[in-house]
């Protein structure tokens, strides 16, 4: 039987198989050793790369700050100056800005020790301030640490004194048309009539923008107290409250101080009138006759040419009503202008006649054909000339 040779520890320990770690074991101290050094050398590594990274970056500013001349250094540092005092002057005045708005404002019964040691800002004028707060006077509005006059006051106080002078003005000048004079006008009337201009204010603005129009108004009108009422009346002067007089009574005046100018013009305006209607009626009317003329001369002419068993005559009367308008038989003139064209005319031949056993004027035609003139062609066209019996 073969004899096996005993094992000493050194060589079991050479021969024995290496034994992987389990999950969850407590690594062994070799390992530790050796993922510390590692980290080592990584930190080491690091170091240099960021150390000659250093070493290039002040490598570089060297260069470029020895690139620069004397000149341009100085001006970066004047302008890196420049901006130190502006950064410094901004915030200093933004902290003194903000130190004095949280000041309150020196009530008005303060004593001048505290108002002149600037724990507070004294009250502004026009200003009330209670309790550190500033309250603005009526009539004023805050600006700042200030009250400043509010233009909306005074624009509403000229808007009312415009009002008190017109309606005052305007009273008066109506009494002097009826011959009163003029007359005193209340002021409760006056404020309670511009109600328009009342609107959106309250007691306070309201009295003082009444107490600046009257400050307005007092170099135009009148003002006085009534001892009675302790109220106060405005009155219109009469060379103002002239100019605010009504217009038909002006015109009324205008009348009465020109009366004998007018009537002067008025009655020549009437006599021109009346001869220039005149004048234009005359020569309607003789400008009708020539037509009435001319229609008689024609029946005449053609009353020549008639029949021999018919007679060449016709009565005047006769032919007068068949020529003339019913509205032109009232025109006796008219009438008469054609009986004178005809006497006139020695073509036409006039004289008595009885007829039917009455006297009558006839006319009758002395010439042989009719009367063919350009006026009557004309009017002939236009209208055929009428038939006249006995």
């Amino acid at each position: 039987m073969p004899i096996r040779p005993l094992s000493s520890p050194s060589h079991d320990r050479l021969h024995t198989p290496k034994q992987e770690p389990v999950s969850g074991s407590v690594s062994s101290p070799s390992n530790k050793i050796r993922h510390s050094s590692s980290k080592h050398k990584k930190q080491l590594q690091h170091d240099k790369r960021s150390s000659s990274k250093v070493s290039a970056g002040a490598e570089e500013s060297d260069n470029v700050t020895a690139a620069l001349t004397w000149k341009e250094q100085l001006g970066q540092i004047l302008a890196i100056l420049v901006v130190a005092t502006l950064v410094y002057y901004s915030t200093s005045v933004t902290i003194q800005w903000l130190q004095e708005a949280s000041k309150p404002f020196c009530d008005d019964k303060e004593s001048p020790q505290v108002m002149v040691s600037g724990d507070c800002i004294p009250c502004p004028e026009n200003g009330q301030c209670r309790n550190g707060r500033l309250q603005c006077l009526p009539g004023f509005r805050r600006r700042g640490r200030s009250c400043v006059p509010d233009k909306e006051v005074d624009l509403n106080a000229q808007e009312l004194a415009s009002f008190l002078q017109t309606k005052v003005c305007q009273i008066s000048g109506r009494s002097l048309c009826d011959g009163l004079g003029t007359t005193w006008v209340m002021e409760d009337e006056l404020w309670d009539t511009a109600t328009d201009i009342n609107m959106g204010m309250d007691e306070s603005t309201l009295s003082l923008v009444r107490e600046k129009a009257v400050d307005l108004v007092q170099a135009t009108l009148l003002i006085r107290t009534n001892p009675l009422h302790g109220s106060r009346e405005f009155m219109c002067p009469i060379e103002l409250a002239q100019r605010y007089k009504p217009f038909m009574c002006r015109i009324k005046e205008a009348i009465r101080a020109h009366l004998l100018v007018l009537f002067s013009l008025g009655s020549m305006a009437v006599l021109v009138a009346s001869f220039v209607h005149r004048y234009l009626r005359r020569k309607r009317l003789l400008a009708r006759a020539e037509q009435l003329y001319l229609q008689v001369c024609e029946v005449l002419g053609e009353r020549s040419m008639g029949s021999s068993d018919e007679a060449k005559w016709v009565v005047a009367s006769r032919l007068r009503d068949h020529l003339l308008l019913p509205s032109e038989r009232k025109l006796k003139t008219l009438w008469k202008e054609v009986e004178l064209m005809v006497q006139e005319d020695s073509r036409i031949d006039q004289y008595q006649k009885m007829v039917k056993g009455e006297s009558r004027i006839v006319w009758e035609w002395q010439v042989e054909g009719a009367l063919h003139t350009r006026t009557f062609k004309g009017r002939s066209q236009q209208k055929p000339g009428p038939t006249v019996t006995k």
